[in-house]
């Protein structure tokens, strides 16, 4: 699942919510959680997290002083999905 920096955070405190399902991307099939196939398709899902931000929780928890964010990092959420 590709997401964008900006709600990584909130997902992985809440979990995934299906209300904003098509926020970013659309309801091409309707209202739901949408996953891919192939890691190859979210490419256009995620957007980049250039850069460090103090403010930013997600950045609290990931880096630190020993782990510093490397610049141009992509976020994807691996997940097992039964149907």
């Amino acid at each position: 699942h590709g997401t964008k920096p900006d709600v990584v955070w909130s997902i992985l405190k809440n979990g995934m919510n299906e209300r904003f399902a098509g926020s970013a991307a659309g309801t091409l099939f309707g209202d739901g959680l949408y996953f891919a196939d192939d890691a190859g398709k979210i490419d256009k899902y995620v957007t980049e997290d250039i850069g460090y931000s103090q403010s930013d929780p997600l950045h609290k928890q990931l880096y630190s002083d020993n782990h510093r964010h490397p610049g141009n990092v992509f976020y994807v959420m691996v997940c097992r999905v039964a149907l």
